[in-house]
């Protein structure tokens, strides 16, 4: 596996984002997404750190400082990524498949799991 260093990726989201990612699912696909809110702002580096982490999940097909679009199997795609959200700064973990299977919840849980002992770890009393 190769180690995915944060700091060396663009700022931003490329270009063809829209095209790896559409703003809305195909009529074929289904969604699974959990949104996580931090009301006092995001921990320096969470965002950073939870996109490294979706990397191992798959194929890489687009990566930025803080996100990234991978491919974990065929007509599977997952999306990690920071967003303003109207109640505060959001860390979001989306799947995209044809079907809605258990491993889509796997997935989704190891992105909590990460997030919960990320947070307790690095940064206590959060």
């Amino acid at each position: 596996m190769i180690a995915v260093v944060p700091f060396f990726l663009p700022d931003e989201k490329p270009s063809d984002f829209s095209v790896a990612w559409p703003t809305k699912p195909n009529a074929d696909e289904v969604q699974l997404e959990m949104v996580v809110v931090f009301y006092l702002g995001l921990p320096a580096g969470l965002p950073e750190r939870f996109a490294a982490e979706v990397h191992r999940f798959g194929q890489t097909v687009l990566s930025w400082k803080d996100g990234a679009v991978v491919i974990p199997s065929k007509n599977v795609k997952i999306l990690a990524t920071s967003l303003s959200h109207n109640k505060g700064p959001s860390l979001v973990f989306s799947v995209r498949s044809a079907s809605m299977t258990r491993q889509n919840w796997i997935w989704l849980r190891s992105a909590m799991d990460f997030l919960k002992i990320e947070c307790k770890e690095q940064f206590p009393g959060l």
